[in-house]
C-alpha cells in the first residue's frame, strides 16, 4: 500500500547541511538492515527530519514489496506489542517525555539481532539520551542536520539551537 503523503526523496529539498542525512536515509531505504543500522537523524530545529522518514517508508514500500513498513510517533511506541517484526520500524520524535529509553534500547538490540531496520529522529541531541546514543554509536550512524546557511530551521524558527555534536554534518 502506498504512502499517502507527498513526503519523497524526490521532493525533499537537498542542501549541505541536510545531504549526508539523505545520503544515508536513501542508503537504508535501498537495502534495509545492511547499512546504518539503526540510523538516527537528529536536528534542534525542524529541518526535514520527518520527511526523511516518509521518504524512506514510500521509498521501500514501493521498491521492496514484500517488506512490512511501520512509521511510528515515539509516544505511541506503548501502544504496539510488537515492534520487532516490522523489517522496516521509522519512530519520529524519540526525545519526547513519555518515551521510555531503556525500552528503545532493548528494541533497537532485538531489532538488530533479528536483522531488522530501524531509524530514529529526534529534536534533542543525542548525547541527551546515553542510553540509547551509546548504543546506535556502537552498532549504526548518528547524523546531526545543522541549520541551514541562513540559519533558518524550516517552518519554525523558535527550537532551540544545539551545540557543535560532533556526529557526521554534510
Amino acid at each position: 500500500m502506498p504512502a499517502t503523503h507527498p513526503r519523497t526523496f524526490d521532493t525533499f529539498l537537498v542542501a549541505p547541511n541536510n545531504r549526508f542525512a539523505r545520503t544515508a536515509a536513501l542508503a537504508v531505504a535501498e537495502v534495509p538492515a545492511r547499512t546504518y543500522d539503526p540510523l538516527w537523524v537528529w536536528a534542534a530545529k525542524p529541518v526535514g527530519k520527518t520527511h526523511l522518514l516518509r521518504a524512506i517508508e514510500d521509498y521501500t514500500r514501493r521498491i521492496h514489496t514484500d517488506m512490512a513498513v511501520q512509521y511510528l510517533g515515539a509516544a505511541e511506541l506503548a501502544r504496539y506489542p510488537d515492534l520487532v517484526a516490522p523489517s522496516v520500524l521509522l519512530i519520529d520524535d524519540l526525545d519526547e517525555p513519555a518515551v521510555d529509553l531503556a525500552a528503545v534500547r532493548e528494541l533497537l538490540a532485538e531489532r538488530v539481532a533479528a536483522g531488522r531496520q530501524t531509524v530514529l529522529t529526534s529534536r534533542a541531541y543525542p548525547k541527551t539520551m546515553p542510553v540509547v546514543e551509546q548504543f546506535v554509536c556502537g552498532r549504526g550512524l548518528i547524523c546531526d542536520i545543522g541549520p541551514t546557511e541562513d540559519g533558518a530551521g524550516g517552518d519554525r524558527d523558535d527550537a532551540p539551537t544545539a551545540p557543535n555534536s560532533g556526529y557526521p554534518q554534510a
